[in-house]
């Protein structure tokens, strides 16, 4: 179990430890629930007073921290390309000639409940007020709820209806699930995603903001129809300038100039304790798609068991097909190294359907790729 994974699980330990304790000591004991006289009279009322209040929970944090991404993100200099609130997507397209804004739902996200996707409107845009924003609605939450429970107190002393009981308690749970939200959030590690408060370390360092718009500004090309910018690659390795790099290896991929792209490549794995886990595994994948294009497929049995002998945990990173990137990568092993016909038909036929659900930017370039991977294929039958 790698770091990050365990300290998710820590992560989502301390959220459900959240949710037990506001339980167990707020809304369970006497004086809890039960004041609530239809509650009291029918047990069952109160399993659906907590489920209604916790998906409204869920649904207004979630809907606030993507809003107040989008202010930060337009307070930074930034333009909103696309916003996913629970698969409900606003996004900008281009078609015939012009920038039109589209709606799509049930489209995937890489968040907890939603995604931002922004490009910069100038060079020195600032990404620190689009990741704190949200923790300023957390205080405005918190600030809410004390309010909002000392007035009920307060009236309540004459008169403890259920309408104040039930707002009380419902604002108990839907506040209980911000702070969970908050938790996850602004944990300052990298984790399960890339959430703001590993964000927020990243952005405490120039480059990484520098790195960070010109991934962005790449992106917002692609999405927009317009002409890429040059890449210009960055020789000190972070997260954020190994993300920019790879869109450099990719564009070399593509020109079949492996010598070129192992050389950045190396540079980015060197050091492994420069850019997260998770990355290194995927850029690890990536190292050996390479080196199979550039043996044109033709694997001596040292390969395959030097291979074989190869982290376990990347190993798993591509048997399990975790990210769209690693599916070339799986196809050329499973065809020219393990040799069985039927899982490369089973991965192909995963990739169509990952390729459709995917929100990368950069679907269409890794189609072009794991293409490349199949003609080769291909080719040694």
């Amino acid at each position: 179990m790698s770091k990050e994974d365990l300290i998710s699980i820590v992560v989502y330990i301390g959220m459900l430890v959240i949710a037990i304790v506001i339980g167990t000591t707020v809304l369970m004991p006497a004086g809890g629930l039960s004041s609530i006289s239809y509650i009291n009279n029918n047990s069952g009322l109160g399993f659906v007073f907590i489920l209604l209040c916790s998906l409204a929970g869920i649904l207004i944090n979630g809907i606030f921290v993507e809003v107040f991404h989008c202010l930060g993100a337009l307070i930074g200099g930034y333009t909103i390309l696309s916003c996913n609130i629970f698969g409900f997507c606003v996004f900008k397209a281009k078609e015939n000639g012009q920038i039109k804004k589209k709606v799509k739902l049930f489209k995937s996200c890489d968040g907890l409940t939603g995604e931002t996707i922004v490009a910069p409107k100038r060079d020195n845009a600032n990404p620190m007020p689009s990741v704190l924003l949200p923790f300023l609605f957390f205080v405005l939450e918190a600030s809410a709820f004390y309010l909002v429970l000392n007035l009920i107190d307060s009236s309540s002393k004459n008169n403890s209806g259920d309408l104040l009981l039930s707002v009380k308690f419902a604002t108990v749970i839907i506040v209980t699930i911000g702070f969970m939200f908050a938790l996850y959030n602004y944990v300052p590690l990298h984790i399960d995603s890339t959430t703001d408060g590993y964000r927020i370390v990243l952005f405490s360092k120039k480059i990484n903001t520098e790195a960070y718009n010109k991934f962005l500004s790449y992106n917002a090309s692609i999405l927009l129809g317009e002409e890429k910018p040059d890449i210009v690659p960055f020789e000190e390795i972070t997260d954020y300038t190994a993300q920019y790099n790879m869109l450099k290896i990719y564009e070399l991929i593509e020109k079949e100039d492996y010598v070129e792209a192992r050389r950045l490549l190396d540079l980015i794995l060197e050091n492994p304790k420069k850019i997260s886990k998770s990355s290194f595994k995927l850029y690890s994948t990536q190292k050996i798609y390479i080196d199979i294009l550039e043996r044109n497929g033709v694997l001596d049995e040292e390969y395959k068991t030097q291979f074989k002998n190869i982290q376990p945990d990347i190993r798993t990173y591509i048997y399990k097909m975790t990210s769209l990137e690693t599916y070339k990568v799986y196809l050329l092993v499973i065809g020219l190294i393990e040799g069985s016909e039927s899982e490369v038909k089973v991965c192909k036929d995963k990739f169509q359907k990952t390729y459709k659900k995917s929100t990368s930017l950069n679907k269409d370039f890794e189609y072009n790729l794991f293409n490349k991977a199949l003609d080769l294929l291909n080719s040694k039958k």
